[in-house]
């Protein structure tokens, strides 16, 4: 399922889709991007990861865990009250 890219080129404002990546571990990813437009160009490596649990898993890894948003703390510490 390919949807079109949602980042912007920093320098022209074009499309700025991810060309390839690398998985470094179960969180984290490094990735590539380059430009759409032509006259542009610009290439950049960056990375993409996880850090938060927003809702738990279904279906949970064992030897998988995030820690819980600050947001989701701060709910059930309000919750508690």
């Amino acid at each position: 399922m390919n949807r079109p890219s949602r980042s912007k080129c920093p320098h022209c404002g074009g499309s700025f889709p991810i060309r390839n990546s690398l998985e470094l571990n179960p969180v984290l990813r490094r990735v590539h991007a380059q430009c759409t437009n032509t006259e542009c160009g610009f290439t950049a490596q960056g990375f993409f990861q996880w850090e938060f649990e927003l809702s738990p898993s279904g279906l949970p890894n064992p030897e998988f865990s995030l820690p819980p948003s600050p947001h989701r703390i701060k709910s059930a510490q309000v919750k508690c009250v």
